[in-house]
């Protein structure tokens, strides 16, 4: 067996723990971003209406879950990466439509309630809109990975040359 850290075989994590791992860093994140906005409302006299966050809080979930998931298991394939990708996804995505299907029901928004129901083009629409959402937020969380994986690579060399030194 060698003493490289990325070539030493481990324990294979399961798809279920990563996406809870994942899930609780989405989850962190959301609060912090609602925290850093609502302090900011009161301090500032702009309101912050940027939805922005709605990118970088899955990519950012999605690098501290892939540090999680390599320091466990090593650099997974890339099928592996793009199932647990899209998985990530569907994952926010149903977070973020049952947030807003609570706001819509809860009558908080008038705009989000749909007091007559959906119509054909509605459906439509959302469909096209849904379909979109799914890739580019799945090419977000791959990118997520992307870094979180080669970040944890980056940190293994480095800790490898100073083992070298020594």
């Amino acid at each position: 067996m060698s003493a490289d850290p990325l070539a030493a075989p481990k324990k294979r994590v399961s798809t279920s723990v990563l996406l809870l791992v994942y899930l609780a860093f989405m989850l962190f994140g959301i609060v912090i971003v609602a925290v850093i906005w609502m302090v900011a409302d009161q301090f500032l006299t702009s309101s912050s209406q940027n939805s922005a966050m709605g990118v970088v809080v899955p990519m950012i979930a999605a690098m501290s879950m892939s540090s999680f998931w390599a320091r466990r298991e090593g650099r997974p394939t890339s099928g592996r990466q793009w199932w647990i990708a899209l998985l990530a996804t569907l994952l926010t995505l149903a977070l973020n439509g049952a947030l807003i299907w609570a706001i819509a029901s809860s009558g908080a928004w008038r705009e989000l309630s749909f007091r007559n129901g959906f119509s054909r083009d509605d459906l439509v629409f959302g469909s096209i809109v849904g379909a979109v959402l799914l890739v580019l937020l799945t090419l977000v969380v791959r990118f997520g990975f992307w870094l979180g994986l080669n970040g944890w690579e980056k940190q293994q060399a480095k800790l490898a040359a100073l083992k070298t030194r020594r």
